[in-house]
């Protein structure tokens, strides 16, 4: 926890901007997992061309493998942490 606080405080202003841009990828790839649960909950529902598109068009199952296995509700942050050798006179 003391390595995330100090991470935090002492990030620059593109760690920032990285860390937003991680956090909408991660809120985008959560809003994509509720949209295809949705489609998958009501495919009975949807006319067959649709059905049949999305399965042999759009390839759908091949398009949920990433989702399975980069599941993207674990997420995994990297605290980088950069130690400086104080001058010790290294003649």
């Amino acid at each position: 926890a003391t390595d995330l606080s100090t991470y935090l405080t002492t990030r620059s202003r593109l760690d920032e901007i990285q860390d937003s841009l991680h956090d909408e990828s991660y809120k985008t790839a959560v809003a994509a997992v509720s949209l295809s649960r949705y489609l998958c909950e009501n495919a009975k529902d949807l006319p067959a061309s649709i059905v049949s598109r999305m399965m042999e068009v759009h390839d759908w199952p091949l398009l949920m493998v990433p989702l399975i296995e980069e599941p993207p509700w674990t997420r995994r942050r990297q605290v980088v942490v950069v130690e400086q050798k104080e001058d010790d006179d290294c003649t």
